[in-house]
């Protein structure tokens, strides 16, 4: 593959050079100039949420927390705005902007809160192995914040309404992103999540009938990235297609939802509990005396590796997680297990 990108370049009334990544910082450094003005009441509403707050953390999520509420992401990119954010008094004003417009207004809010933060372009998505580092380009799709806080960076991504301050999830985690500084630019490297932090305990409890049905109880832990399917679903969807979802979700025959509940805990390894009732209509198969079941009730899949004598190609594992079942299932009186 060949990859272009130009050295000396104007967009609009701004000159560029994308020489080297310092020169593409500062370039993007021009573009932001002067856009951090907050309008009056939003400088009053800062004050109100940081006041005898001395911990900046808590001051960091406060002020996320007040941007989540009060603005929308919506995506205009015409001329320029491609390149360059609304201002923060835009964003203030009519509460909406695109990641850039949301980012930008973001670090205006902590920055009235007396926090530095460095604005950041970063490649989103399942694209995070392909950014090359080696040449500057703008390579990048997307904008996030990062916040220096003691002996680490709490990264914010703003244009979400629901994820915890400092929780990235999986299209932006663990890849390079470009901090703009007032001199030019520098890589650093986001948040990897690994085994101990994307978890999913589930613990399934049973009983089956003399006709081979089984009503069974689910407790589901979920942390890190491994709840960002039911994040999803209990934040976007409504009490009834939450149900559709649940009903269609495992791979059974034949069953029914009788309930379900969640408990979110929001923070910076975000966790979800989740409790489930189902009824499995024909669970078991009876063939005369013989009652077979599968003991392994909701969580099927997967694939059945080859073996191969000499791997030819390396093996790329996303991202690493830990999976925990427990199940207990009562058989019916009268059957005893044989093999």
């Amino acid at each position: 593959m060949v990859m272009f990108g130009p050295t000396d370049f104007q967009i609009e009334n701004y000159s560029g050079n994308m020489a080297s990544w310092n020169d593409f910082g500062k370039f993007i450094a021009s573009l932001n100039k002067g856009r951090d003005q907050l309008p009056e009441n939003i400088k009053v509403k800062v004050d109100e949420l940081t006041r005898g707050v001395s911990d900046p953390l808590e001051k960091i999520i406060r002020l996320y927390g007040f941007m989540q509420q009060n603005t929308r992401y919506i995506s205009i990119q015409l001329g320029i705005g491609g390149w360059q954010p609304f201002s923060a008094e835009f964003v203030g004003q009519k509460g909406y902007g695109d990641c850039k417009a949301l980012t930008n207004y973001m670090q205006s809010l902590i920055k009235h809160a007396g926090i530095k933060s460095y604005y950041a372009l970063i490649k989103s998505g399942d694209g995070r192995y392909h950014l090359n580092t080696d040449f500057p380009a703008n390579q990048f799709n997307h904008a996030i914040l990062a916040v220096p806080v003691e002996n680490d960076t709490m990264w914010l991504e703003c244009t979400s309404q629901t994820i915890p301050a400092g929780f990235l999830g999986s299209q932006t985690d663990n890849r390079p992103a470009l901090l703009i500084l007032e001199d030019g630019a520098k890589f650093a490297q986001t948040k990897s999540y690994g085994k101990e932090e994307n978890t999913h305990m589930r613990i399934v409890s049973g009983e089956i009938d003399q006709s081979g049905m089984l009503k069974l109880k689910a407790n589901n832990y979920y942390t890190g990235l491994e709840q960002e399917l039911q994040h999803d679903v209990i934040n976007i969807l409504t009490k009834d297609r939450i149900k559709e979802f649940l009903n269609r979700v495992f791979d059974l025959t034949t069953y029914d939802v009788n309930h379900f509940r969640y408990n979110e805990i929001k923070t910076a390894i975000p966790k979800i509990e989740e409790d489930l009732e189902l009824t499995v209509y024909k669970y078991a198969t009876i063939t005369g005396k013989r009652m077979m079941i599968t003991p392994n009730v909701l969580t099927r899949g997967g694939y059945n590796l080859t073996a191969d004598p000499e791997r030819k190609t390396d093996i790329l594992i996303k991202y690493a997680y830990k999976n925990t079942d427990s199940v207990s299932l009562r058989i019916p009186d009268g059957y005893e297990v044989e093999y």
